[in-house]
């Protein structure tokens, strides 16, 4: 991943110190559509699972303003939990958590479909920053329980999270522009809780999303 965006960030970079275009972009008014696409750390898996998979999407952004836009996107990606109840640190690998314990976990994918707004601030000239926030909705398209038996897995297939996130954006001409960020998902969607008498407990799918993009504007 950090060869791809090296790759990505050099030639943007070298546009933006040669002054890119002759005139500053404003994007206000205009929808860009775009695709994009890069790995996917599921953060809650705990216990030696294999973390990183590759995730893409496309999207759908509308510019209210200079700096502000809406975007919608279709987001595609591997979740998963693994957790013990209780708190166990006396044990020298995770065989041994998993033969007395009995670990918990569960492996699903999902189509996701974040709404997201988005504030852009001014680098260098048509280089910008920005930092994203919102919600997603999750269909779930693949559900493996790992867990005991007698252990409940009937929890929903379809969740709302929380998406926030921020990046760089470069508009190469007034259509076209490249992007790369980092966006969390996270608290929604549990698959696992531990009650006490103070408090109880959850265990959310927590991913974080690293995205290589472009978007472009049709005109009428």
């Amino acid at each position: 991943m950090k060869k791809l965006v090296l790759l990505f960030l050099i030639p943007i970079w070298g546009i933006a110190q040669r002054g890119g275009v002759s005139s500053l972009i404003n994007p206000d008014g205009k929808w860009f559509f775009g695709v994009e696409m890069g790995s996917n750390t599921i953060e809650s898996y705990s216990y030696g699972e294999g973390k990183t998979f590759i995730q893409g999407g496309i999207s759908a952004e509308y510019y209210t303003g200079r700096h502000w836009s809406l975007s919608l996107r279709v987001k595609y990606f591997d979740t998963g939990v693994s957790y013990i109840k209780g708190d166990h640190y006396n044990l020298i690998s995770n065989d041994d958590y998993e033969a007395i314990y009995g670990i918990k976990r569960f492996k699903g994918a999902v189509f996701s479909f974040p709404i997201t707004i988005k504030w852009e601030f001014r680098i260098h000239h048509n280089l910008r920053g920005y930092l994203k926030m919102g919600v997603a909705d999750n269909e779930e398209v693949q559900s493996r329980y790992d867990y005991p038996e007698g252990i409940r897995t009937d929890y929903v297939k379809a969740y709302w999270n929380f998406n926030q996130g921020f990046g760089l954006t470069y508009f190469i001409s007034k259509k076209m522009a490249a992007y790369i960020d980092v966006e969390g998902y996270d608290l929604g969607g549990y698959k696992g809780k531990e009650s006490s008498f103070i408090y109880t407990k959850k265990y959310f799918p927590v991913n974080t999303l690293y995205n290589l993009g472009f978007k472009y504007h049709f005109d009428k």
